[in-house]
Formats: structure tokens, C-alpha cells, sequence
């Protein structure tokens, strides 16, 4: 094989005795420069530079004014380092490490800065960033996988939703390390997002508002929670982000009894399940349950006998489980607790209305017309809702949760207190959502309450 030295002034070739394999290197003493020699199968070996290297990349040692080498510091790309054996969190042996010393300026700042990183490691309080190399991408994966295994976990619907925005945030994070993402990085994500800038699948999306922003932000949070608790990061970089600024939804426009008896009448007259979508509505207004456990109450769980231990007073109630079966799917309540509903007059006298009307041989409360056995979909009754909406002219009966909304409204204008409002609602906040959330006080309202005050204290 031959060996090529290349100088600034000439080219000489040179034959060696031996045969050599892989690359070889050549110098040239003076002017030269160093040569690799890349042996190919079918031609001529190749001649490439070796460039020298780069001075960021490269460890050198720190030395003093008097020129004499200070150990456990190390400076590479202007930045000082401490060289320290630390117990290895896996193992607890003392292992070397290099922290960086982003705050020393000088030879003695970084001396001192060390000082004190041995002062904490012998204290016990040292606290290192893992060496973890794991990128976003994989942590995200690892963090689905986990919630998806949880029984009481996240619903189906949730997992969905987090499914969605951690696609936007692998386009952003996907190949960095955990330790690379930093709150200028996200603060960039942020910025591109509100101005309409971010690239997605190859395309520019549209600008997003402060609360589809937080949405993102708050999936950053999970999958970075779940990388501490694995061990992988120490802190979160993105604990200190500035509030965004959101724009309050409008308030809905709570319907009267008047309208929903309007609504309940067109669904009757127009829609083929007429009958099951009016008691539905209804019932939801009355009892200011949730969409998906109002379908999946049976009639086992009316208790229309029920009576106080004590008194003997007759309590008909309706009670919501916390599941009806094992599995994601057969969770019930959002909270996966039991809640009982007092059937007052009105709603007594409608659910015993609804069982006149019961589906023979069906255990639910709102079964499918095909399958008794089965309970009846929401898609099914939605298209239906959309179709007597319209033929009510009330375009703004959004969803089935506006039935709720109104529930929590006419308790809270009908004077009941925040607790029990709260507990027929499924709240375990002590009320704080039901007082905030579901009041939704007008101005008439308010000068009903205001005339309250007429003597002075």
C-alpha cells in the first residue's frame, strides 16, 4: 500500500514495505499538515484532511499564573469545569464527573465554585443532573405507555387529547436530549406557536390562542414530571413560565324550562328517537349528571322505597357507582366515586314517567332500540339533538353539558348552599367550582340578591 506525504511545497510519494489496513496517517515535518490515506476495493486509495480539532470539543488543563497545573479543573469552549468523584446514584461507587461552572470567570472563581461543590458533596446535599440520553421522543413514548397501564388512570378520551398535542410537541422536542430543553427552548415553541409560525407535517399552522398554548404546555409538564420521577432530569425547565394571557369563553346561554320544553316538543315531532332524546335532556336538567354516566344508569340503581334509618322519611334517590365494570371503560363517574341523587318532586314524578315508557327485557335507563341489551350511543342521540335544534331555532343549544349547566344555575339561584350543590353535581372541591363555574349570575340576579340588603348592621 502506498503512503502519501503532502507538503505545502511538493508532493512526494513514498512505497511501504508492509501492507497495512483501515486509514493511515502521514506528517510531513515543517510546513505540512496531516493526511488520512482511505484504501478502496476498486480504485486508487483516497487522500483526505484531517482537520484539527476544534478547540470547543477539546478538554485542556487549567494552570495558574505561575504556570503550575491546578487539579480537578478543566476548561473546554471557554467554560470552566470540576473534575469530582461523586457516588454513582445506581451503584453508590465514587465515579469522576466534570460539572460545568457556567459562573466562573476566572481561575479563581472556578477554584472557589469547586470548594464549594466538595463542601456540598460531603454534606450530602450535592444534587447532579442524571446522565441520561434519552430523547424526548422516547420519553413520550414511555410516559403513554405508562398512563395507558393504569386501570384508574386517564380516560380514553384523555389519552386522546394528550395523544394529539404530544404530536405537535415531538415536532418541536422530538430529537433533543431531556437535558436540552431548556426554558429558551420552550419559550421559542411558545412564540412560534402565538405568531402562526410552528411547522407541523411540512405545513405553517394557524395562529393558537393562550389556552390551546397552556393545553401544549401542560402535556410538556406531564411527560417531564413523569422524566423526574424516573429519575432522568432533577427540575423542571418549564416550572418558571410566564401566565399566559387567556381570554375568558363567553358565558353560555343557559335555557329556561320554557325552551327546553320547545326543544324536547321538535325532537318528538322530528326526530325518529324523539321520545328517549326529550327524556334525556330532561333528565340531565333535572339531575345535572355528567353525558356518559346518564347513559349507563340502570334501573337498578332508582331506588324509588329508599327511607331515612332514623326517621323513616321516604329518600327516593338515584345512585351513580363509581364503575360498572373492570376496565377504563367501565368507569362511571369522573371522579371514580359513588354519588347519590335525592329525587325531589319533579325529578321523581319524571323518571316514573320514563318508566311507563321502559323497554321490556332492558336493565338501562336509555338502551338502544336495536340492542335492549346495550345502552344507546351518543353519536346517535346527537345527531338527533342537532336536528330538533334546528327545528327549534335554538342554535345555540351547543350540547348535552348545557343541560348541566343549567342544573348547577337553578340550584344556585334557588338559594341551595354551595356544599349540597356541589355533592348532587359530583364535585369534591367543597363547592368552590360549583360557586365559580356553574352560577352563572345575571344582572337580574344580582339586583334580586342586592335588594336582600335593607337594614344596616
Amino acid at each position: 500500500m502506498f503512503l502519501l506525504t503532502l507538503c505545502t511545497s511538493n508532493v512526494t510519494v513514498l512505497t511501504h514495505a508492509t501492507r497495512c489496513s483501515g486509514n493511515q496517517q502521514s506528517r510531513c515535518p515543517g510546513n505540512s499538515k496531516t493526511v488520512n490515506i482511505i484504501e478502496t476495493k476498486d480504485g486508487p486509495p483516497q487522500v483526505r484532511d484531517n482537520p484539527p480539532a476544534s478547540p470547543k470539543t477539546q478538554w485542556s488543563k487549567v494552570y495558574d499564573r505561575r504556570k503550575r497545573r491546578i487539579r480537578g479543573l478543566w476548561k473546554r469552549g471557554g467554560r470552566f469545569y470540576a473534575q469530582l468523584n461523586v457516588p454513582d446514584p445506581k451503584t453508590g461507587r465514587p465515579t469522576p464527573r466534570r460539572i460545568s461552572l457556567p459562573l466562573a470567570k476566572s481561575e479563581v472563581e472556578a477554584l472557589t465554585a469547586r470548594n464549594a461543590l466538595i463542601a456540598e458533596r460531603d454534606g450530602g446535599t450535592l444534587v447532579l443532573t442524571p446522565r441520561s440520553r434519552k430523547t424526548f421522543t422516547e420519553v413520550a413514548g414511555e410516559y403513554f405507555t405508562s398512563i395507558q397501564s393504569m386501570e384508574d388512570g386517564k380516560s380514553a378520551t384523555t389519552i386522546r387529547a394528550e395523544l394529539a398535542k404530544m404530536n405537535i410537541l415531538k415536532a418541536a422536542f422530538g430529537p433533543l436530549q431531556l437535558s436540552a430543553i431548556r426554558e429558551g427552548e420552550v419559550m421559542a415553541f411558545m412564540e412560534r406557536r402565538q405568531n402562526g409560525t410552528f411547522k407541523f407535517n411540512g405545513k405553517t399552522g394557524a395562529k393558537v390562542t393562550g389556552g390551546t398554548l397552556s393545553l401544549d404546555i401542560m402535556v410538556l409538564r406531564n411527560v417531564l414530571r413523569f422524566a423526574k420521577r424516573m429519575g432522568y432530569i432533577i427540575r423542571l425547565p418549564v416550572w418558571d413560565l410566564p401566565r399566559l394571557d387567556t381570554t375568558p369563553a363567553p358565558r353560555a346561554h343557559i335555557p329556561t324550562w320554557a325552551e327546553i320544553e320547545t326543544l324536547c316538543a321538535c325532537a318528538i315531532e322530528h326526530c325518529r328517537n324523539g321520545q328517549q332524546l326529550s327524556d334525556y335532556v330532561k333528565f340531565m336538567c333535572l339531575a345535572g349528571s355528567r353525558r356518559s354516566e346518564t347513559l349507563m344508569l340502570q334501573w337498578s340503581d332508582v331506588n324509588f322505597d329508599a327511607t331515612d334509618p332514623v326517621t323513616g322519611e321516604p329518600i327516593p334517590n338515584i345512585l351513580f357507582p363509581a364503575r360498572r365494570c373492570a376496565g377504563r371503560e367501565g368507569r362511571m363517574t369522573k371522579s371514580l366515586k359513588p354519588k347519590h341523587v335525592m329525587m325531589y318532586p319533579l325529578l321523581l314524578a319524571h323518571v316514573k314517567d320514563m318508566a311507563t315508557r321502559r323497554m321490556p327485557g332492558s336493565p338501562h335507563l336509555f338502551p338502544s332500540p336495536l340492542q335492549p341489551d346495550r345502552i344507546q350511543t351518543v353519536r346517535c342521540l346527537v345527531q338527533s339533538l342537532k336536528l330538533a335544534r334546528k327545528k327549534a331555532g335554538m342554535p345555540w343549544f351547543n350540547g348535552f353539558h348545557l343541560c348541566r349547566h343549567y342544573n348547577g344555575t337553578w340550584m344556585a339561584k334557588s338559594g341551595v348552599t354551595a356544599k349540597a350543590g356541589a355533592e348532587a353535581l359530583g364535585h369534591h372541591d367543597g363547592g368552590k367550582l360549583y360557586s365559580t363555574l356553574y352560577s352563572h349570575s345575571d344582572l337580574s340576579w344580582k339586583m334580586q340578591e342586592s335588594k336582600k340588603l335593607t337594614k344596616p348592621i
